[in-house]
C-alpha cells in the first residue's frame, strides 16, 4: 500500500513537471530574458563597433580612398600655403652660391639635398625645399620638446640654429604642446613623428630607405615599423637586400584600432 501511494506521488509530482516545462517550452515569454539578453549583447557589440569606426587616428590629415600615395596625405594641411613663403631658406642658401653647413640639418635633409641641385622645375624645387624645410623644423621642434621632458615655456624662442619661422612655431605649439603640462604627450608624440615620416614619403616620391630618419629620431628601423604601419606604410627589403623600402600602398589600410573597454 505505502509503495503504491508513494509511486502515485512520484508520478504526479513528474506530471507537473513535465506540464510546467511543456507550458515554457509553448509560452514565448520563456525566452524574453534570453532575447533581451542577447539584444543588449548585440547592442554593446555594434556601439562598440561604432566607437572604433569613429575613433580619429592619431596620424597627419589624410584621404583613406585616395587612388594614389600623393593624394593619401593632405600635404596643403600637413604645410599650409601661408608657410611656405617662410620655409625657402635651404634654396635660397643654394640659389647664393654659399657652402650651405649641414650640421643643423638632419641627416634626412642633409642626404637629400642633390634632389634640390638636380631639379629644374622652380615650382617643383619650391615645393621640395618647403617639404626638406618643414622635416627640420619639425626634428628640431622633436629634439627640444623630447630631450630630458624639457618645458616648452623654457624654451619660449627657437634656438638659434633651428631658426623657425615664427608662424610655423606657433603652429606647432598649437598641434603638439599640452597648454597645461607645457610638454609633448605621448600621443602628440606620436602624432609629431607621423608628420616627420609622411613627409620624408613625400621628398623620396612614396619609396624611402627609412636609415636616415630612423637615425635622426635615434630609433631603429624596427622601432620605427609600428609608426609606419599607423601610416598605412608597407616596410619590405629591397631584392632581398639588407636595405628595407618603406612604401604606402593605396588605398590606405591601417592597422585595427584597439576597442576601449567599457568602465
Amino acid at each position: 500500500f505505502c509503495n503504491a501511494v508513494y509511486n502515485e506521488r512520484f508520478c504526479s509530482e513528474q506530471d507537473k513537471k513535465w506540464m510546467s516545462l511543456n507550458q515554457q517550452r509553448n509560452d514565448p515569454s520563456a525566452y524574453e530574458h534570453l532575447e533581451n539578453e542577447k539584444t543588449d549583447a548585440d547592442v554593446d557589440n555594434n556601439a562598440a563597433d561604432q566607437e572604433t569606426e569613429s575613433t580619429p587616428r592619431n596620424i597627419p590629415p589624410h584621404n583613406p580612398s585616395a587612388d594614389t600615395p600623393e593624394r593619401a596625405y593632405l600635404i596643403d594641411e600637413i604645410i599650409p600655403k601661408g608657410e611656405r613663403a617662410y620655409l625657402l631658406d635651404i634654396l635660397e642658401a643654394l640659389h647664393s652660391g654659399v657652402d650651405l653647413d649641414l650640421k643643423p640639418y638632419p641627416s634626412f635633409v642633409s642626404n637629400r639635398l642633390y634632389k634640390l641641385r638636380e631639379l629644374q622645375d622652380e615650382e617643383e624645387k619650391e615645393k621640395l625645399a618647403c617639404m626638406l624645410s618643414y622635416i627640420t623644423h619639425l626634428q628640431s621642434f622633436w629634439e627640444r620638446l623630447s630631450s630630458s621632458g624639457c618645458k616648452s615655456k623654457h624654451h619660449s624662442k627657437p634656438a638659434d640654429h633651428s631658426k623657425i619661422p615664427r608662424i610655423t612655431y606657433q603652429r606647432l605649439q598649437r598641434m603638439f604642446v599640452d597648454p597645461e603640462s607645457h610638454l609633448l604627450s605621448t600621443q602628440k608624440n606620436e602624432l609629431l613623428i607621423g608628420y616627420i615620416l609622411v613627409l620624408t614619403l613625400f621628398v623620396d616620391n612614396f619609396k624611402t630607405d627609412p636609415t636616415d630618419v630612423a637615425r635622426d629620431l635615434k630609433m631603429t628601423i624596427q622601432t620605427l615599423r609600428p609608426y609606419y604601419q599607423q601610416l598605412g606604410c608597407k616596410i619590405s627589403r629591397e631584392n632581398f637586400s639588407e636595405q628595407s623600402l618603406v612604401t604606402l600602398p593605396v588605398p590606405l589600410k591601417f592597422p585595427e584600432l584597439r576597442r576601449r573597454r567599457r568602465r
